[in-house]
């Protein structure tokens, strides 16, 4: 039988994975949206763009895990090749438990989001 090692490590499922995933993806979806009454483009130029919309989704998906981090009470290791870890900061860790909506599975989008109506296309 073969040891698996690294599960020791593993603190989040990859369903929690999928869920922070999608829940970044919509939250993202969201964040580029410009506020309310004001336009798309404004003087030809879009109110976001691609990059914007993959950092948010990388931001948001990064405060889910870190979320979970402290949720598992992980401590950092500052001697690993990653990025240095944020949660262990208290004002940090205390703004990352107080957005409890980071762990919740979005709401399916509705069937008309980004489906072209076939009606106006028809000859």
């Amino acid at each position: 039988m073969k040891i698996d090692h690294a599960a020791a490590c593993r603190f989040f499922s990859a369903e929690d994975v999928c869920r922070w995933a999608l829940a970044a993806y919509y939250q993202a979806s969201k964040d580029i949206q410009p506020p309310p009454g004001e336009p798309w483009f404004s003087e030809g130029v879009a109110y976001s763009g691609p990059a914007s919309f993959a950092y948010s989704v990388h931001w948001r998906f990064t405060e889910a895990l870190n979320a979970a981090a402290v949720a598992a009470q992980i401590v950092c290791d500052h001697g690993t090749a990653s990025e240095p870890c944020q949660w262990d900061d208290s004002d940090y860790r205390d703004a990352v438990l107080a957005a409890s909506s980071l762990n919740r599975l979005p709401p399916s989008e509705k069937p008309g989001n980004n489906v072209v109506e076939l009606e106006s296309h028809r000859v």
